[in-house]
């Protein structure tokens, strides 16, 4: 029996390159104490970021179950500007102050202003075609 719901990898492959490449990318990362719902929320509880981040530095491929990923590489010595606990990674746009995605931390983390921290790289995916519920 065919597929009853479907997206053709392109769609999905579209949603990556929005992200990663051209004047639309997330050129900042965030990493937050709060859910960044948006640019001000991100940038609000920012407790460390890293800005300037180049096309070069994100991948796509499969997902890991299906449907596509988008994976920014890892970031080294990410000075900790604010003290907190951090919960979550935003990917913005500084030119339109928006957030393009996040994600959350697989655990809490406790940072202290002045450290510094490593970002390990991880991924945005978006899912193969599923029934509405």
């Amino acid at each position: 029996m065919a597929a009853q719901y479907f997206v053709n990898d392109d769609v999905l492959v579209a949603a990556c390159d929005f992200i990663r490449t051209g004047s639309s990318r997330a050129d900042a990362l965030y990493v937050t104490s709060a859910a960044p719902t948006s640019y001000s929320a991100a940038t609000t509880n920012a407790l460390a970021s890293v800005t300037g981040v180049a096309s070069s530095q994100f991948t796509t491929s499969d997902g890991d179950t299906d449907g596509k990923k988008v994976q920014i590489a890892a970031q080294s010595g990410v000075n900790v500007s604010a003290t907190g606990t951090a919960t979550h990674v935003a990917w913005c746009r500084v030119s339109t102050s928006e957030v393009l995605a996040y994600t959350v931390l697989t655990s809490s983390q406790a940072l202290t202003s002045g450290n510094t921290i490593n970002i390990p790289a991880h991924a945005v995916t978006f899912r193969d075609a599923t029934a509405a519920s």
